[in-house]
């Protein structure tokens, strides 16, 4: 199943922890008054139970970890390692838990020159993120590097594109 499942999109794990349930516009006093947040599974595109329970499913565990730590202790990549680990527990209780937030994640830009296409993969979990380029796309190899500002010319050919 796939996360994307109605024409508004859905919220990511990463979106859900980097949420802050005090708005920083609050003085003290009113903070004071913000005593908890609700995570919400809207379900007019949702037709089972176990669709359900895919969306909430860790998103309910971020929110979880929002709302019971301070913002200064909170450490997403932290979390996303610690998450890891509560996967096997989640199948052996039976829990449709979504595993989407490890996927890695493709951007695209038109590249500087006509025919060139500059991609980003970001791998969310995997320490850090890295980035492959491909120029004039099925004709010439592809290079990484850590960013692509830090991208030469010089780095070894992952793949070598098609004649």
């Amino acid at each position: 199943e796939r996360d994307v499942s109605d024409r508004s999109g859905y919220t990511t794990v990463q979106k859900v922890y980097a949420y802050e349930p005090v708005p920083e516009e609050l003085n003290g006093e009113e903070a004071r008054y913000i005593l908890g947040a609700q995570g919400n599974v809207w379900t007019e595109y949702i037709l089972t139970e176990d669709h359900v329970e895919y969306m909430a499913v860790p998103r309910m565990l971020a929110l979880s970890e929002v709302l019971w730590s301070p913002a200064a202790l909170r450490n997403e990549t932290d979390f996303l390692h610690r998450l890891k680990a509560e996967f096997p527990k989640l199948e052996r209780l039976n829990v449709n838990a979504a595993q989407s937030m490890f996927d890695p994640v493709l951007h695209l830009a038109q590249g500087t020159n006509t025919g060139e296409v500059m991609a980003a993969m970001e791998c969310p979990c995997e320490g850090q993120p890295f980035a492959l380029e491909c120029a004039q796309l099925g004709r010439s190899a592809l290079h990484r590097s850590r960013s692509l500002s830090e991208r030469q010319p010089h780095h070894p050919r992952l793949v070598q594109g098609h004649p």
